[in-house]
């Protein structure tokens, strides 16, 4: 595209060029020393409005270009979970996509509150692994998105008599709904909310003289710190 235009504007000067040429110049093998200075002004001014148009297209095509490229560009980033931290545990996720489409795997290690853990247990420790599939209704990773995936979890717990520790492993399978609030160029924010339903694992697991078994529905939600490059 560049090539086309740099050729189209050689061609505007050159005739530019001719036209400042008179047919009785070319006959007598030279250019007339008697070009008024008006002529020459308006020849300028009509050379210099086709250059301007030629680089104005030229710049248009290659912003144009540059704004396809950064909308699909591939892209990797980083995120911490605000919850895992507030409850005493940890959270790290890395993600890569392109466009719309980006891929998270994940590990936190979060300590639930007793008032989301049922009535006679207490110390609800998880460590959980988990790939999701991410897709954005906007490019450049911002605005809403939903992601789905497998999720691990490695638990234990005990009673109220907090006698004995038992552990116990569960697999899930995650649904999320969020929003990226773009801060700059590079970070967001991201307040999500989400679902993991148990799908296999432990069931009864034996606490003290009790019986555990993880809820088949287990909601989540929280605030994420995200940067990508």
């Amino acid at each position: 595209m560049h090539s086309a235009g740099l050729s189209f504007l050689y061609q505007i000067i050159r005739k530019d060029r001719e036209k400042q040429t008179t047919p009785n110049d070319k006959k007598q093998g030279f250019i007339s020393s008697k070009v008024s200075a008006s002529t020459i002004g308006l020849s300028f001014f009509y050379s210099m409005k086709n250059i301007m148009l030629c680089l104005l297209l030229l710049a248009c095509t290659g912003l144009c270009r540059g704004q396809k490229v950064e909308e699909n560009t591939f892209n990797v980033g980083l995120e911490l979970d605000a919850l895992p931290y507030l409850t005493g545990g940890y959270f790290i996720a890395g993600w890569a996509g392109q466009g719309h489409w980006r891929c998270r795997v994940l590990n936190a290690n979060v300590n639930k509150p007793d008032w989301s853990t049922p009535e006679g247990f207490t110390k609800h420790h998880i460590t959980a692994y988990a790939a999701v599939i991410d897709v954005f209704l906007k490019p450049g990773w911002r605005g809403w998105w939903i992601g789905a995936g497998p999720v691990y979890w490695r638990s234990r717990i005990q009673s109220d008599a907090r006698i004995q520790t038992a552990h116990f492993d569960n697999f899930l399978l995650n649904g999320s709904l969020g929003y990226n609030l773009k801060l700059g160029k590079q970070f967001y924010l991201s307040p999500w909310a989400g679902m993991s339903m148990r799908i296999a694992g432990d069931r009864e697991v034996p606490v003290d003289q009790q019986l555990f078994t993880l809820p088949l529905f287990n909601p989540e939600a929280s605030l994420k710190l995200g940067v990508y490059f």
